[in-house]
C-alpha cells in the first residue's frame, strides 16, 4: 500500500513540475535605477504569500486525512515550487551585480545570495524528506528538523530585507547646491509605476505600508512600498 502511495505521489510530484512558473524577466529600455527596482519588486513577488498560495497543493505536514506518505510527497513538491521560483529571482537580481553604481551592485548581491540561500534550505529539506520516503529516515527527523528550518528561512527574509532597503539607496540623488529637499533619480510616472506594481502582487495590504505584522515574505514590498509613498510626499522626482 505505501509504495503505491509514493509511486503516485512522485508520479504527481514530477508531473507538476512541468506547469511551474517560468522565469521571465522584464524587457525594458528603462536604464538604471528605474529598471533595477523594477526587476527587485519583480523578485519579491515570486517569494510573496501570494506566491504561496499558487503553489498546489498545500504546504501542510499535518493533514491526517491524507497520511503521512502523502502528506510529505505533497510538501516536496511544494518544497521543488517554491525552489524554482527562488532560482527565479535570484536570476531575476543577477544582472544588477555588476552595476556601476555601488548602493545596487550591492543590493542585487544581496538579494541574490537571499535567494540562493532559500533555494539551499529547501534543498536540505526536500532531501531529507526524500530519504523518508525512501525509508532512510523517520518521520520523526522531519519533525525535528521543520523547527530550525522555519527558524532559518525567517532569518533569510530578514537579510532579505536589509539588502532591499539597501536598493532604496539608488533612487535617491545627490541634492544640488542651496537644495533643501532630496531629489528621487525616479521621475514621478515612474514612482507611481512603482506603486501600482506593488499594489498588484500584494493586494490592498501593500497600502497600509510597513506594519507590524506584516509577514516577514512580503515585508521587502511593503518596505518599498511605504517608502515609495512617502517618497512622493517629501522628496521631488526628476
Amino acid at each position: 500500500m505505501t509504495r503505491t502511495i509514493l509511486a503516485a505521489a512522485l508520479i504527481g510530484l514530477f508531473a507538476r513540475g512541468a506547469d511551474a512558473r517560468q522565469c521571465t524577466p522584464q524587457t525594458t529600455d528603462e536604464r538604471e535605477p528605474f529598471s533595477f527596482i523594477v526587476t527587485a519588486v519583480d523578485s519579491f513577488a515570486y517569494i510573496s504569500t501570494n506566491a504561496d498560495k499558487e503553489r498546489e497543493p498545500g504546504t501542510s505536514l499535518s493533514n491526517e486525512a491524507a497520511g503521512p506518505i502523502a502528506n510529505i510527497a505533497s510538501y516536496l513538491l511544494t518544497l521543488k515550487r517554491e525552489s524554482e521560483d527562488y532560482q527565479c529571482a535570484g536570476t531575476l537580481m543577477g544582472g544588477f551585480r555588476k552595476s556601476k553604481d555601488q548602493n545596487i551592485a550591492m543590493s542585487a548581491k544581496g538579494m541574490a545570495m537571499t535567494y540562493l540561500k532559500l533555494h539551499l534550505l529547501n534543498d536540505q529539506m526536500a532531501k531529507l524528506l526524500s530519504d523518508v520516503l525512501d525509508g532512510k529516515a523517520s518521520t520523526s527527523a522531519v519533525v525535528d528538523r521543520a523547527s530550525s528550518f522555519s527558524v532559518e528561512r525567517d532569518e533569510t527574509y530578514r537579510l532579505l530585507l536589509d539588502a532591499a532597503s539597501l536598493a532604496l539607496f539608488a533612487l535617491v540623488a545627490e541634492p544640488a547646491d542651496g537644495e533643501i529637499t532630496v531629489p528621487l533619480t525616479i521621475t514621478e510616472a515612474q514612482r507611481l509605476d512603482l506603486m501600482r506594481k506593488l499594489e498588484g502582487t500584494y493586494g490592498e495590504s501593500v497600502k497600509k505600508g510597513f506594519v507590524p505584522g506584516v509577514k516577514l515574505n512580503d515585508a521587502p514590498g511593503h518596505l518599498v512600498y511605504a517608502w515609495l509613498r512617502d517618497a512622493g510626499k517629501h522628496a521631488p522626482s526628476k
